[in-house]
């Protein structure tokens, strides 16, 4: 008998949005704050004029170098267009409503617009949509995340994540072999936080992982806890992810006995010793440290 698929709250914009568009800001035409007439709230409305530098995925009617005006209506800096400011190169996930340029990259229908710079989006995007073009199983793309460890990020990460969602919570081992890859020191840091944190909401939401998978979880974001690589993801893993996991009643909460059997005993050690460090900040967690100390 087959195992029934178990909803995930994990997507990807990748594989979602039906265009992404790469384009470089040419000019910002916004005017001052003014009442909007609908409700009074200061509103500033203009122009984003863009040049199409390349569309990565889906149709739009548009060559590159093309340049579009695209309208804005502003309300804040969280609106989509908010930050944008003349030299930058965006990448935007639109909703594939219209092939007009301009209307796709309309806040409306502009699912994410993620400027390029430093994590090299567009590049990562390309290596995202090269792994689905290929069609490969699960065990080839999970060999496949290995190879590339060091050159994909975010958007790639997510895009194995959930193309071998089923396999990996269906099998303890292909479960390892992923988070051995999301906690490799080669592996790019963009790329091991997307793969914790979507194995992590799929563990903490849906259930769907074993108890032994869970505790392979928390083994993996520990070892990366102990890299200084990951900076503020750090505390985040210590402060927030390990902590909800240990607790979370899904099948059963992992004891530290079920994370760290007689060969991980070096690791609880080095865990142990960070939490206590009072020089590292970032490592401080009461919760985690009692937890591991068997007082919660």
């Amino acid at each position: 008998m087959s195992t029934p698929t178990v909803p995930s709250p994990v997507t990807s914009v990748v594989l979602t949005a039906p265009v992404i568009l790469v384009v470089d800001v040419a000019e910002v035409r916004v005017g001052s704050p003014a009442p909007d007439p609908a409700d009074g709230r200061p509103v500033r409305t203009g122009a984003v004029r863009v040049e199409v530098v390349e569309v990565l995925k889906g149709a739009v009617a548009a060559e590159p170098g093309a340049r579009v005006d695209v309208p804005v209506v502003l309300r804040s800096a969280a609106d989509p267009w908010g930050t944008a400011a003349a030299g930058e190169r965006l990448v935007a996930f639109c909703d594939g409503v219209s092939r007009d340029p301009a209307e796709l990259l309309a806040a409306e229908h502009c699912l994410a617009l993620v400027p390029d710079a430093p994590a090299a989006v567009a590049d990562d995007v390309r290596l995202a949509l090269s792994l689905v073009a290929r069609h490969l199983l699960s065990d080839e793309l999970l060999a496949e995340a290995g190879r590339v460890r060091a050159d994909a990020g975010r958007d790639a990460a997510q895009v194995v994540y959930v193309l071998v969602r089923e396999a990996v919570r269906t099998d303890p081992d292909r479960f390892d072999r992923l988070l051995a890859v999301a906690a490799d020191p080669g592996t790019r840091v963009e790329a091991q936080e997307a793969y914790l944190v979507a194995a992590y909401e799929d563990a903490t939401f849906t259930g769907a992982f074993s108890t032994r998978q869970r505790a392979a979880l928390v083994r993996a974001m520990l070892s990366s806890a102990l890299d200084p690589r990951l900076g503020d993801l750090r505390e985040r893993l210590l402060g927030v992810y390990v902590p909800n996991l240990v607790r979370a009643p899904q099948p059963a909460p992992p004891a530290p006995g079920d994370v760290f059997g007689p060969e991980h005993a070096g690791l609880r050690a080095a865990v142990a010793a960070e939490l206590a460090d009072p020089r590292d900040p970032a490592t401080t967690s009461p919760e985690l440290a009692a937890w591991l100390a068997g007082s919660s």
